[in-house]
């Protein structure tokens, strides 16, 4: 009768027998939980020494494209929204002719001069520049839509 009072109390609180364990298993228990609590340490430090490899690491060099922020590309010049690129060039042409013409680097067939005339051993050497352009292109957005490049060429 004893057995039964004892069963009838530990269903009362919550426990039966299916719960009880013998030391055997509670050693074997305490064995995994051992080599589990070993396998978490482990997994820290291996953690930690991650992480300072990772915070040694230099960081690897970002190539800088053009952003939203600076829209204006390398090489031109950008004022309150018209974008200006420059362009031409500079042409020096050197003249030599035997009988002066008077005249720049195209030749004038008509103006050579016959032996009686005063320029006629004259010779004639310079420079010109003529032939030299300077350009902008002004380029800006009129609308949402339009974009409106204004090419300009001097001489």
């Amino acid at each position: 009768m004893p057995d039964q009072r004892k069963l009838r109390k530990e269903k009362r609180s919550g426990i039966s027998h299916c719960c009880f364990q013998s030391p055997s298993e509670i050693r074997s228990l305490k064995e995994k939980l051992r080599q589990l609590e070993q396998r978490v340490d482990t997994q820290s430090k291996n953690d930690h020494a991650t992480r300072a490899k990772l915070a040694a690491m230099k960081a690897a060099p970002v190539y800088k494209g053009p952003s939203a922020f600076d829209p204006c590309p390398e090489g031109k010049v950008c004022y309150k929204g018209i974008t200006l690129t420059f362009g031409g060039w500079i042409d020096l042409a050197g003249i030599y002719r035997s009988r002066n013409i008077a005249s720049d680097t195209g030749s004038v067939y008509s103006a050579i001069p016959f032996p009686q005339a005063k320029n006629y051993g004259a010779s004639e050497s310079r420079f010109s520049a003529r032939q030299t352009r300077f350009s902008v292109l002004a380029e800006g957005d009129v609308g949402s839509v339009t974009h409106m490049p204004c090419p300009v060429e001097a001489l």
